[in-house]
């Protein structure tokens, strides 16, 4: 983008920006240092004159000056980098792996979800990020200005905030958000991709005030092209690569969000589109990224806003990030904070985003090509995938789709390339040669039609204005006679360009100039390298012909493919109804772990934290004489609550502890406590952190019983010292809650089973204590990650360990409910118990104040798991959680257990039956594990 006359800076002699608290002062340096490497360049940008590359050596310099060396990248790997970079600051070393799992394994929605529940502090969240940041940015140069010192600041006041008011400041609390070069922030520096254009912002432009005052972190600025009007991004900055080839484009005009997001640098940003600035850079690179209609999110205050293309071509600023709701999120975020009452060009638009219905079958439009240009093989391939997807016979209630003719895709182009500049392009190249900077090839190129036309007198504009406004109405028409709600086809005539080639915008310039929203969504084609135009081709334009030519002169191998799907002007909440009804259709990430939505969350944490009256207690209870029910960690705490329930109601009661004299202490205050129980309570030795105690303590009981009808799973450990094992060598978390636990029950099944045989039908159960970290972790890599536990956080290795539990339970419904044994995971919530023994006692004093409630709370929810006639065998292995107990829900689960899985994060949708294999192989593991003890009968094979 380019502003009528813009004012060069007055440099007169090489320089260095120095920026103290407040200002960027202007001096010389003869700091020969900055010279050194610190970019990957496979194509360098043009140089200038010597003049302009000091004073450009020394903008690079203070991204440089500001990086401590522990945070720099291998010399030998700057120089000779591999092809694909994208898995670097993953395996640098650089990060911890705190750092990394923060940066990877969340979208912006659950990394809202760990703050707001203090997984992390907004310090840690920063910190990861913008060590990423920098190491994305010595691989791709993505980066224009890096703000880790800032982001710490902000982020720390977060914490401080959340530590005296108990909640997020915001919505956005803490959630590190990247930002294009040219919108304000104050205290840096934007422009508009050249030099002349640089200036210091004094206050924060109206989309960064907005997202600061909803707790957003601000950490970077962000490439962009010179003149900010590149499908490319190649600035006096330097040019950014694409992460998968770094032979290729990342795109642009917002291409260094792009590359930093596909690098996991950023977990969510915010770019601006005139022609496919954000959906192209989002294409190149394999993320989301939505340019809604114009005037409907805030831009006063970015640099070049308005400039003259605007008279004719509108941009917007949208959303680019790695999830489908994450688009979502930051729409609701800022057009809730109702920007439009600030700049009155706005159009209040209330935002329902993926929540908005859709009447009827929705109509797609199936744009195989524009009539202009064929698409590049591997763009074909991922339409044809996306055809498959649309056809499926499941979905024929849903979807009708239909070829698309799009109406004059040849001539759009041709008149938005001379729209883009009314002034010529004169005075921006002017002012660009006024420092020496070189004018880059895409500028020239960019320039080539409007140049000769010259300045445009407002005659001229309201002709070109009409003329805009005819095709606007020819296209619409086209569309209503095509009768179609959406069009889904390609974003680009390709995969990502190679360097100095992205000359045709038509898939994505054409909406800019009817003003139509558009998303584009990534697909699981990838380009192989060996994909070929059909035998039968025929190119549809000169232009068409020269898209087959750079497809045939370059490698694109690894470069990521993705589609646009496009909706009228201002149907944008109906474009994001229509991806919501599609995301299992397309496969779209709804998110990378954690919670379905934000507002299922915090529904969570509220039944955590503000469990209601109980709904089922020991009043409920039947007579339990003649039952004979063992509980783990009998002792204490929730375990101890059972044991007096069920006695309290005649049961034969096993008390399963690792310590005998607390144990039998604790069966001596129950028996005094209910003096008249006909019950009985008998003590068991039992270690989970000793694998030959656990069969110990199995063959004790059975050498006792023949009969089990409810065995509760109550024991565990959480957050113990980080590095403690179990007697066998596992780490203690997991080894004391799934193995410990798994063998015992594994041993105890004969016995389990041989009861359901006399007894009433879904009488004998077997109770897992799950919890709800079990949320905080990701089906995804998680057989990965129980086989690196030991380099886990110590919270992860909680998580996993719980996790683990469902997997347990659900697993054990499945194999068992034919024997009649039901089988139930359950949250017994937020309580004091000895879980927490070795937490300090000061975080523990502060715990049970705030957020803990009484032991006997988890009692309610684990004997209305074992006994309430609610609980079925159709309903066995779903997820349990305290509300049912102590909300009296009518049901006693949220749906089938993918539904559960669904709603707690652990289980992508469309993703069940890897959810099943995933189950088998973790059974199978613990399976294999457990031979390592040679424990007898223990590990043989499920009975």
């Amino acid at each position: 983008m380019s502003i009528v006359s813009p004012t060069p800076l007055a440099l007169s002699q090489p320089q260095v920006l120095i920026k103290d608290a407040s200002i960027v002062e202007v001096r010389a340096t003869d700091d020969t240092e900055q010279n050194t490497p610190f970019t990957v360049e496979p194509k360098p940008v043009p140089r200038g004159t010597p003049a302009f590359e000091a004073r450009r050596a020394a903008l690079l310099n203070t991204i440089k000056a500001k990086v401590s060396l522990e945070y720099y990248l291998p010399a030998e790997l700057i120089a000779n980098p591999p092809l694909d970079v994208s898995s670097i600051p993953s395996s640098c070393g650089i990060l911890t792996a705190d750092e990394v799992r923060i940066t990877e394994d969340y979208d912006a929605v659950g990394l809202l979800q760990a703050l707001a529940s203090r997984q992390f502090s907004a310090v840690q969240v920063a910190t990861a990020f913008a060590k990423r940041a920098i190491v994305a940015h010595q691989l791709t140069c993505c980066l224009t200005q890096w703000l880790m010192d800032e982001a710490i600041a902000q982020a720390r006041g977060l914490d401080e905030y959340m530590a005296k008011h108990g909640k997020p400041i915001g919505p956005l609390h803490g959630l590190p958000i990247s930002i294009k070069e040219h919108m304000a922030i104050a205290g840096t520096l934007s422009s508009q991709g050249y030099l002349a254009s640089l200036r210091e912002d004094t206050t924060d432009s109206d989309m960064v005030a907005i997202l600061r005052s909803l707790g957003a972190v601000f950490y970077c600025k962000t490439n962009q092209p010179q003149t900010i009007m590149h499908l490319e991004t190649d600035s006096l900055w330097g040019r950014t690569l694409n992460p998968f080839n770094i032979n290729l484009s990342a795109g642009g005009s917002t291409g260094g969000e792009a590359a930093l997001i596909a690098m996991k640098g950023s977990v969510l940003g915010v770019g601006t589109d005139i022609g496919g600035s954000i959906r192209g850079p989002a294409a190149f690179c394999g993320i989301y990224g939505f340019k809604p209609t114009s005037y409907t999110m805030p831009m006063r205050g970015f640099d070049a806003m308005p400039f003259p293309a605007e008279l004719t071509v509108l941009a917007s600023a949208g959303p680019m990030c790695r999830s489908l709701r994450d688009m979502d999120l930051l729409m609701q975020c800022v057009l809730s904070s109702k920007p439009h009452l600030k700049d009155p060009r706005l159009v209040p638009i209330p935002w329902n985003g993926l929540k908005t219905p859709i009447n009827g079958r929705l109509k797609i439009g199936f744009v195989s090509n524009d009539g202009f240009i064929v698409p590049q093989p591997p763009l074909v391939k991922a339409l044809a995938w996306a055809r498959e997807q649309l056809c499926d016979p499941r979905y024929t209630g849903l979807i009708e789709l239909k070829d698309f003719k799009v109406f004059d895709s040849a001539g759009a182009w041709s008149k938005i390339r001379r729209m883009y500049w009314p002034d010529g392009g004169q005075p921006s190249r002017d002012a660009i040669q006024a420092t020496g900077e070189p004018i880059h090839p895409l500028s020239d190129w960019i320039w080539k039609d409007a140049e000769p036309l010259g300045m445009k007198t407002a005659v001229d504009l309201s002709l070109m204005r009409r003329e805009r406004d005819e095709f606007r109405w020819a296209f619409a028409k086209s569309w209503e006679d095509q009768d179609v709600d959406i069009l889904i086809g390609p974003a680009f005539v390709g995969p990502a360009s190679a360097h100095d080639t992205a000359f045709f915008w038509n898939y994505t310039s054409l909406y800019n100039l009817v003003d139509y929203p558009g998303v584009v969504i990534p697909t699981p084609v990838k380009v192989e390298g060996n994909e070929k135009y059909a035998s039968g081709y025929e190119p549809l334009s000169e232009a068409c012909g020269q898209v087959k030519k750079l497809w045939e002169e370059s490698d694109f191998t690894g470069a990521p493919i993705d589609l646009q799907i496009v909706a009228r002007k201002y149907h944008d909440n109906e474009l994001f109804g229509a991806l919501a009804l599609l995301k299992d259709v397309l496969k779209l990430q709804t998110r990378l772990n954690t919670i379905d939505s934000m507002a299922a969350a915090f529904n969570i944490v509220r039944q955590s934290l503000f469990a209601g009256s109980p709904k089922y207690t020991e009043n409920d209870l039947p007579d339990l004489k003649g039952k004979v029910i063992a509980i783990t960690g009998s002792n204490t705490g929730v375990g101890k609550e059972i044991a007096k329930m069920v006695y309290s109601k005649n049961a034969k009661v096993y008390m399963f502890a690792r310590t005998t004299t607390k144990n039998e202490k604790a069966r001596d205050e129950i028996k005094a406590a209910f003096p008249e129980s006909h019950g009985e309570l008998i003590c068991i030795q039992l270690d989970l952190a000793d694998l030959d105690s656990v069969e110990a303590a199995a063959a004790d009981f059975i050498s006792r019983e023949d009969k089990l009808h409810v065995l509760f799973n109550n024991a565990g450990v959480g957050f113990p010292e980080y590095g403690s094992k179990t007697k066998q060598g596992y780490e203690l978390q997991l080894g004391v809650n799934c193995l410990g636990s798994f063998a015992l029950t594994r041993r105890l099944t004969p016995v389990l089973v041989n009861t359901a045989k006399t007894s009433a039908p879904g009488t004998v159960r077997v109770v897992w204590a799950s919890s709800t970290a079990a949320f905080w972790t990701s089906t995804k890599k998680y057989i990965e990650r129980v086989k690196n536990i030991n380099k886990q956080s110590l919270f992860q290795q909680y998580a996993i360990s719980k996790l683990g539990n469902y997997y347990h339970a659900t697993e054990y419904a499945a194999r068992h409910k034919s024997d009649g044994i039901i089988s139930v995971p359950l949250n017994p919530g937020n309580l004091d118990s000895e879980l927490w023994r070795t937490q300090g006692k000061f975080l523990t004093s502060i715990l049970r104040k705030t957020v803990f409630y009484p032991s006997h709370y988890g009692g309610y929810v684990n004997i209305f798991a074992g006994f309430s006639p609610k609980v079925t065998l159709e309903n066995s292995g779903r997820f349990k959680e305290e509300c049912d107990a102590t909300h009296g829900d009518d049901t006693v689960v949220h749906g089938g257990e993918e539904e559960v899985e669904k709603k707690s994060g652990v289980l992508e949708e469309g993703d069940a039956e890897g959810k099943e294999k995933e189950d088998d192989e973790y059974q199978d593991q613990d399976d294999e594990e457990g031979k390592e003890f040679t424990l007898d009968g223990l590990h043989g094979g499920w009975v």
